[in-house]
C-alpha cells in the first residue's frame, strides 16, 4: 500500500511553490525548446519572500505565474535535462534605485553590507547620467538601465566603462556602483546566481598619473566668504567645509540639533567615513558620529545664520539655500567644482594653478575645501589624531605626509591658518559680533569693501593672478560687497 502523502496542487496554472534556502521559488512548466518533445520544469525566485509565510508565497507565486504566461519572464539557457532558472524582468535601474533610495535596506535588513547612506541621491544621479541612459546593444536597443538585471553580461559593462570620461576616480566610482548593484541582485534579491557578477575587476580604470592638487590660501577663503554676489547659504557651506573639513554628505547631514550653544560642541551623527576612525579599535564600522568643539568665531557666525533664518527647528539642516535661479544649470548637473571655480573668479581669486587645465594638475574642486582644512591644520601644528577626529579620515594612511608639503607653502608665505571669520560674511557680521560680545566695527550704512579683520587676524601678503610671482603685500583680495 502506497502511504506517500499526496502532493497538494496549486490552482490551475498557478504553478507550485517550494522553499529553497532563504527564498520561496515558483515551479512552472517552461516552453519547449527546439528539438524537445517534452516540456521541462523551471524555477522562478519570488523576490522579497524571505519572511513570507507559505500562504503569502503562494499568492505572490500566482501573480508571478501570470507574468510568466504573459511572456514578461523568460528562461535562460541551461544544459539539457537540468532544471532551468527563470530570468526576472527586474531591471538594472530598478535594482539600483531600490539600493540608493534605501528600499533594499528597509525590505531586507542589514544583509550583504546594506546600511543607511547619506550619498544615495548623488550616487543615483551619477548612475543615471553615466550608466542607465547608455545603450550597450546598438543604437536601437534598450537603455542599459532598462535591461533585465539577470540578462546583463560583462560585455555590456565593458561598453559602459569604455564610454566613461574624466579622472580615474570618477570612472571607478561608476564601476563600484555597478558592481554593488549586481552583488545585491545576487544577495538578497536572488535574481542572479551567486558569483555571476558581470562587473569584472578588469574593467576598472587604471590610476591617473600623479597630479598636483590645490588648496586655498586664507585670504582666498576670506574673499570667497565676503562676496555678497554668492548666495549666503553657499558661503556657509564653504565656511564649514574649510573650517570643519567635512565631506559633502556630512555637511548636508549637519542639523541644528548638532550644535550645543552652551558649550560650543558640534556633532553630526551621520557621515560617510572610512574604516577604523579610532587607532585603538580594529572593527570595520563606518560612518561613526563626529564630535568636537567649534572655533568661537565659526560658532558666532552659525548663531547669526540661525537668527537670519528665523530660528529654524532643531531637525532642519544647517546647510541650505545654496542656489539662485541663475544657478539652475549647475544645480541640475551637481557640478560643485565648476560652481566653486566660478565663485572664486567672481571673488577676484585668480591664482592660475587653481584653474589649470594641464594634464598634471587637478583644477580646484569642492573636495579641496577639505584638503584646505587639512593643510591649514598641519600648518597650525595640529596632530594627526586631532585632524582625524574632525574629518573622519581613516587611520593608517599618510595624511600628515600628504599635506605637509602644501603646508610648507603657507609657512613660506607667512600665512596664518584659520583667520577669524566673525566679520567676514557682511550680512551676518553685526549679529556675529554681538554674539561674541565684541565692539561694533562695521558701519551701519554699508559693508566694508573687503572682509574686515579682527586684531587677531593675520596681516599677510597676497598672491595675485599667478602662484610664484607678483607678490604684493598691499594688494586686496576683497570681493565686491555691493548690495
Amino acid at each position: 500500500m502506497n502511504t506517500k502523502p499526496e502532493r497538494k496542487k496549486s490552482a490551475n496554472g498557478a504553478g507550485t511553490i517550494e522553499r529553497r534556502g532563504a527564498l520561496w521559488w515558483l515551479q512552472v512548466l517552461r516552453p519547449l525548446e527546439p528539438g524537445e518533445t517534452k516540456r521541462r520544469r523551471g524555477r522562478i525566485p519570488i523576490e522579497g519572500s524571505e519572511k513570507m509565510t507559505e500562504a503569502q508565497a503562494r499568492r505572490a507565486g500566482a501573480k508571478l505565474a501570470v507574468d510568466f504566461r504573459n511572456g514578461k519572464i523568460v528562461f535562460g539557457a541551461s544544459r539539457r535535462g537540468s532544471p532551468t532558472l527563470a530570468i526576472s524582468t527586474t531591471t538594472v535601474r530598478e535594482v539600483g534605485e531600490a539600493w540608493t533610495s534605501g528600499k533594499l535596506l528597509k525590505d531586507h535588513g542589514a544583509v550583504n553590507g546594506l546600511k543607511p547612506m547619506s550619498g544615495g541621491y548623488i550616487m543615483g544621479t551619477t548612475l543615471n547620467k553615466r550608466a542607465y541612459s547608455m545603450k550597450t546593444r546598438g543604437p536601437n536597443g534598450p537603455d542599459f538601465g532598462d535591461l533585465p538585471v539577470a540578462q546583463v553580461q560583462h560585455t555590456d559593462i565593458a561598453k559602459i566603462m569604455a564610454e566613461q570620461t574624466g579622472a580615474a576616480s570618477t570612472r571607478n566610482h561608476v564601476h563600484n556602483y555597478l558592481a554593488r548593484i549586481f552583488s545585491l541582485a545576487e544577495i538578497p534579491l536572488g535574481i542572479r546566481p551567486v558569483g555571476s557578477n558581470p562587473v569584472l575587476a578588469a574593467y576598472r580604470a587604471p590610476a591617473d598619473e600623479s597630479k598636483h592638487f590645490s588648496f586655498l590660501y586664507p585670504p582666498e577663503v576670506l574673499a570667497l566668504l565676503g562676496n555678497r554676489e554668492i548666495p549666503l547659504g553657499r558661503r556657509i557651506l564653504y565656511l564649514l567645509a574649510t573650517y570643519f573639513g567635512w565631506r559633502k554628505g556630512t555637511l548636508r547631514a549637519f542639523k541644528w540639533s548638532g550644535i550645543d550653544w552652551a558649550t560650543g560642541a558640534v556633532s553630526v551623527l551621520k557621515q560617510k567615513g572610512h574604516r577604523r576612525l579610532d587607532a585603538e579599535e580594529d572593527d570595520e564600522e563606518q560612518g561613526r558620529p563626529i564630535f568636537f568643539v567649534a572655533p568661537p568665531d565659526v560658532l558666532a557666525v552659525l548663531r547669526a545664520w540661525h537668527e537670519h533664518l528665523g530660528r529654524p527647528p532643531a531637525d532642519s539642516p544647517v546647510v541650505r539655500d545654496l542656489w539662485t535661479d541663475e544657478d539652475a544649470k549647475q544645480r541640475e548637473n551637481h557640478d560643485e567644482a565648476q560652481v566653486l571655480r566660478d565663485d572664486l573668479l567672481a571673488s577676484n581669486v585668480k591664482r592660475e594653478i587653481l584653474f589649470s587645465k594641464a594634464n598634471n594638475v587637478q583644477a580646484i574642486r569642492f573636495h579641496d575645501a577639505r584638503a584646505t582644512f587639512c593643510t591649514w591644520a598641519v600648518r597650525d601644528g595640529r596632530e594627526d589624531r586631532w585632524i582625524r577626529a574632525r574629518t573622519g579620515h581613516a587611520v593608517g594612511g599618510n595624511m600628515i605626509d600628504r599635506y605637509a608639503r602644501m603646508a610648507q607653502t603657507l609657512a613660506d608665505l607667512d600665512y596664518k591658518p584659520f583667520p577669524d571669520v566673525t566679520e567676514t560674511l557682511p550680512e551676518l557680521a553685526e549679529a556675529a559680533l554681538a554674539v561674541r560680545g565684541l565692539p561694533q566695527t562695521l558701519p551701519q550704512s554699508a559693508a566694508p569693501s573687503a572682509p574686515a579683520r579682527t586684531p587677531s587676524s593675520p596681516q599677510v601678503p597676497v598672491t595675485i593672478q599667478c602662484e610664484g610671482r607678483d607678490l604684493n603685500p598691499y594688494a586686496s583680495y576683497g570681493a565686491s560687497t555691493s548690495s
